[in-house]
Order: structure tokens, then C-alpha cells, then sequence
């Protein structure tokens, strides 16, 4: 079986993934309306789907006119008030994309899925070519590529009217750049993976601080003098700044502030807080979240209407509550990190299918055996798009543990590093909130370690037998 995985070629991987993702796509029926409203647009769909069209209509990421007034909300919807300004908390390529694409066919956001799909290719594309820059092995490129093309997780994915599809392209294109650049030496090379990177940036701030990795590796592992390895770093910190400073710029010119988001205090609060006193208290979240917005009431929360600050606040009743609390919070994150890498998903996704009316609990979810039977206990689709989903999962992390092994064997401290880096920080930018779609950026890479080990299995059982 994997003889035969490691001769395909890539277009036909290439359609394999095409053929789940519209099989899926047609399955979801995103063109109706109902399916729309109820399934496609729904929580951080409506933010990126608003600021789209205010980009459309308008030629600002913001709404023409302010019409929203704090005091007139409740304790409970002030602590969404920041979802109100989606411009002030994310970030501008993502809309701009959906933006470009109704500018063509309409606000049809079942054609920016579709657009979303086919861009999606060339990350399978991508796991494809930084194979080949790291094993100059097209066997252990074709297993890789495979492993991703069915991920399940990538797949639904790439059928949601969110940014990790596009994030995970402009990401996997970054680090290919950047290893040929280390590879060929061509500063012009780095270049190009410092403007995918800065684009990468500019649809999800999770790698803000992430080209750190890459330059630690450039050191490291690069035989080159230090003037060029020195050259090289500058121009990538200056196209990669200098690209985020154009957002940040924007929002001093329309909020007063240089910051790129408001998110953040807001997602340390109200997410990453409130879940972490809830295992501490076993409180209603709800309750929580509340009582936490009491508190920034009291610090002046609704008496400013700048959502920087606001956010601020927030940050500061977050960091309040976890100084008392370190050790718990810590343990909470580590939680979440597991559950990053084991969560299956198919309960949210068995209801968007229209499966099940049941959703799954609107926290951090636990790695308990309680929790673990919730994912196989609605219904028979349900209980098997959960078996399917953990089959493949099992596929990827036994490959990749494997891989591990022989990477270590072969002397590849390289991607060993490279490896162990970029999971460890995206497991610590991410924390509590741990869910499979956190992970998305991670499956390219884990399929390319899995890739190498299956290919050194079937290697060993070839030698045997011969």
C-alpha cells in the first residue's frame, strides 16, 4: 500500500484532495440560503463576511457610520461588544480576498468557498515541494502530500468561510521560500518567504513572532559567513515589519492606536480566563464572563468608546486573575494543547452536516473518558465520522513517531528542530483554546515527518525481502 502511495503521482493526489473537498462542498449545498445563514455565515464568518462588504461598498474596512452604543447593552452582550468593530479585530487579508471575489460575482459567499477550495490545492502542492527540499526524495513527497490531501480536518475546513485555509497556504509558501532560500543561498529567494509570511501575518497575527524559529534555524544550520546570514535575516525582519506596519499604521490613522488588533485582551479574557476559572470554580462560564465584564465596568469599560482600550482592560482584569492562579492556568493551557491534538471534531461538524441538532459544549473541552463518549453517543454517521476522523489521525501521529525515530537516527537535526520549534509554538501561542483547527497549520508538517517514516518502513521491508 505505501509502495503505491510513494509512485503517485502528484496531480492525481492533487485531485484526490479536489474530489473530497467539492464532494463535501456539494454535500453542504453552501449556494442555498438557509445553509447560508445558519451554517456557512455564522460566528467569525459574520465578522469577516461584514468587513467584506463594508470593503465593497464603502472602501473602508470599517462601517460608514457609527451606530453602536455600549451603554445600551446588557452585562452579558458587553462581553461581545469588541465583535462589533471586526475591523479592529482581525486582520485585512482574508476580507480583502472575499472582498475581491464579490467585487466579481456578487456577495455570494459560496463562490469564496469555492475560490477558498481551489487556492487550498497548491497547500498540498506545497507539503509536496518541502518535501523535496528536505529529502530530494519524491517517494517520501508523494506519502506526505497524500497524508494531507485526506486530511479530514483540512478538508471540512477548507469549506468554512474562515482564514485557515488561506492561512495554511500563505504559511506552507513562507517556509518553502525560505528553506530554498537557505538551500540556493539567493537572498531574493528569502525575500519572497518574508512577503508570504508578512501575508501569512496579515490574515491570522499567530505568527507575529514566529520568523524567530526560522532565523534560529537560518544560524544554526545554515553553512554560510555570518555577514550574508546577517544580510539575509535584515531583509526578512524589514519586508515582514514593514508589511505589518502598513495595518498598524491604518489603525493609528483610524483608532489612535498602533496596536495591529484588539483581540487580544478580549480572547485572554473572555476565552482563555473564564475557561481557565471555570475549571478552577466549576462556575457557569457564562456567569463568569459576566462577572469578569463587571469588573472591567467598574475599571471604566463603557465610559471609553476606544476599542484599543477597552481591550486593554480587559488584558488587565485577565492578567489580575491568572497571577493569582498561575499553576491552574497552566495546567489549563497544557490541557488545551493536548486536546489541540486529539480533538476530533466531529461533533461541530456532524451538526453542520445536519446529522445531529446536538452541539458540542461551548468551553474547553476535556481529555476525560466522559468527554471522549460525548463524540460517539448522537447518532451512527456521528460515531463513524468520529472512528474516520481518529484512523487518520492514528495514521499521521504513528507515521510521525516513527519518522521521528529515523530522523534522529539519520542525523536530520535540522527538521528535527525545525519541527520541534514550530510545535512548540503554536501550542504556546494557542493555550487553552486548543481545538483541532489550531492544529491546521501543524498537519503539513507532521504528514511530512509521517511521509519520511513510512518511507523508511517501506524501505526496511524491501531490504527484508530482498
Amino acid at each position: 500500500m505505501i509502495k503505491k502511495i510513494a509512485g503517485t503521482p502528484l496531480y492525481i493526489i492533487v485531485l484526490v484532495n479536489l474530489i473530497l473537498k467539492l464532494s463535501l462542498f456539494c454535500y453542504l449545498s453552501p449556494w442555498n440560503k438557509t445553509v447560508e445563514e445558519t451554517k456557512i455565515v455564522v460566528s467569525d464568518s459574520k465578522g469577516y463576511e461584514h468587513v467584506a462588504e463594508n470593503l465593497l461598498h464603502y472602501g473602508s474596512y470599517a462601517a460608514a457610520k457609527d451606530t453602536i452604543d455600549i451603554n445600551k447593552f446588557s452585562e452579558y452582550r458587553a462581553t461581545g461588544y469588541l465583535m462589533a468593530y471586526p475591523d479592529g479585530w482581525m486582520m485585512p487579508v482574508y476580507p480583502t480576498l472575499l472582498a475581491g471575489v464579490y467585487s466579481i460575482v456578487g456577495i455570494k459567499p459560496f463562490v469564496a468557498i469555492l475560490v477558498q477550495i481551489l487556492l487550498s490545492l497548491f497547500s498540498v502542492v506545497s507539503v509536496y515541494r518541502i518535501c523535496t527540499l528536505f529529502f530530494e526524495n519524491t517517494n517520501v513527497a508523494a506519502i506526505a502530500s497524500f497524508l494531507f490531501a485526506i486530511d479530514i480536518h483540512s478538508i471540512y475546513s477548507a469549506n468554512e468561510l474562515l482564514t485557515d485555509t488561506l492561512f495554511v497556504l500563505l504559511f506552507l509558501s513562507a517556509i518553502y521560500y525560505f528553506l530554498k532560500g537557505m538551500k540556493s543561498e539567493k537572498l531574493t529567494t528569502i525575500a519572497i518567504g518574508a512577503i508570504f509570511m508578512g501575508l501569512a501575518c496579515l490574515t491570522r497575527l499567530l505568527v507575529l513572532i514566529y520568523p524567530s524559529i526560522l532565523i534560529v534555524i537560518l544560524f544554526l544550520f545554515l553553512k554560510k559567513e555570518w555577514k550574508w546570514k546577517l544580510k539575509a535575516v535584515v531583509i526578512y525582519i524589514l519586508i515582514f515589519a514593514s508589511m505589518n506596519g502598513i495595518w498598524s499604521l491604518r489603525n493609528h490613522n483610524f483608532y489612535n492606536h498602533w496596536q495591529l488588533t484588539s483581540h487580544g485582551g478580549w480572547t485572554l479574557l473572555i476565552f482563555n480566563t473564564s475557561m481557565a476559572k471555570e475549571k478552577i470554580t466549576h462556575d457557569n462560564l457564562d456567569s463568569i464572563r459576566v462577572d469578569f465584564q463587571r469588573q472591567a465596568d467598574s475599571m471604566g469599560f463603557r465610559k471609553t468608546k476606544d476599542i484599543f482600550n477597552q481591550s486593554e482592560i480587559y488584558r488587565q482584569v485577565a492578567m489580575k486573575y491568572i497571577m493569582q492562579h498561575k499553576g491552574m492556568y497552566l495546567l489549563t493551557s497544557i490541557e488545551g494543547c493536548m486536546n489541540m491534538f486529539l480533538s476530533l471534531g466531529n461533533m461541530g461538524m456532524a451538526k453542520t452536516l445536519g446529522w445531529t441538532d446536538a452541539a458540542p459544549k461551548g468551553n474547553l473541552a476535556e481529555i476525560s473518558s466522559q468527554r471522549i463518549a460525548q463524540n460517539f453517543s448522537s447518532n451512527i454517521r456521528e460515531t463513524l465520522l468520529g472512528i474516520l476522523i481518529m484512523l487518520v489521525i492514528a495514521v499521521q501521529y504513528i507515521g510521525a513517531i516513527y519518522g521521528i525515530v529515523k530522523l534522529k537516527a539519520s542525523g536530520n537535526y535540522m527538521l528535527l528542530w525545525f519541527g520541534f520549534l514550530t510545535v512548540a509554538y503554536f501550542a504556546a501561542v494557542t493555550g487553552i483554546l486548543g481545538s483541532y483547527r489550531f492544529k491546521l497549520p501543524l498537519v503539513p508538517l507532521i504528514c511530512i515527518i509521517a511521509g519520511y517514516g513510512y518511507f523508511c518502513l517501506m524501505q526496511k521491508k524491501t531490504n527484508h525481502l530482498a
